[in-house]
C-alpha cells in the first residue's frame, strides 16, 4: 500500500513543482521555496534531486516489499 501511495503522490508533487516553477526545499524558515525565475541554477539542482527521490523512493519501497 505504501508503494502505491508513494508512486502516486511523489510524481504529482514533481509535476506541480515543474508547472508552478517553485521547488519546496524547506518546511519553515526564510528560504522555504526557490523560484525558477529568481534562481534558475538552484531550482534545477533541487529539481534533479527531487526527480531522483520521486523515482527512487517508490522503486526502493517496491523492492523492500512495502
Amino acid at each position: 500500500m505504501l508503494t502505491l501511495i508513494l508512486a502516486i503522490v511523489f510524481p504529482l508533487i514533481l509535476v506541480a513543482e515543474f508547472y508552478l516553477g517553485v521547488a519546496v526545499i524547506n518546511w519553515q524558515g526564510k528560504n522555504m521555496v526557490i523560484e525558477r525565475a529568481e534562481a534558475p541554477g538552484q531550482y534545477w539542482a533541487w529539481m534533479v534531486f527531487h526527480t531522483i527521490g520521486c523515482i527512487g523512493l517508490p522503486i526502493l519501497s517496491w523492492l523492500a516489499g512495502f
